[in-house]
């Protein structure tokens, strides 16, 4: 109850979290959708996994923070170091 819910659909719907994030309903309906058709085996198709995953999340935080996400997000640069291209 004090963070995000982990990647599991039943804490989306456990009802002590409903209540607390009830003015939220559009992030709630969307994680369950996500969670629903996500594919959990799924890696970046890049060489560099694990440093595009940073970046990713350091684009989602900028997001969230009402940040500049194109500044934030390094995985282009990433790509074009590890990819050779």
């Amino acid at each position: 109850m004090k963070g995000i819910p982990v990647p599991r659909a039943s804490a989306w719907k456990d009802p002590r979290f409903l209540v607390e994030m009830k003015n939220h309903p559009d992030w709630i309906e969307n994680s369950l959708k996500s969670l629903e058709i996500a594919d959990t085996n799924y890696n970046p198709p890049v060489v560099a996994v694990s440093e595009v995953r940073d970046s990713v999340g350091v684009a989602i935080v900028s997001a969230i923070l009402g940040e500049n996400v194109k500044a934030a997000a390094e995985m282009a640069k990433i790509m074009e170091k590890t990819e050779g291209k």
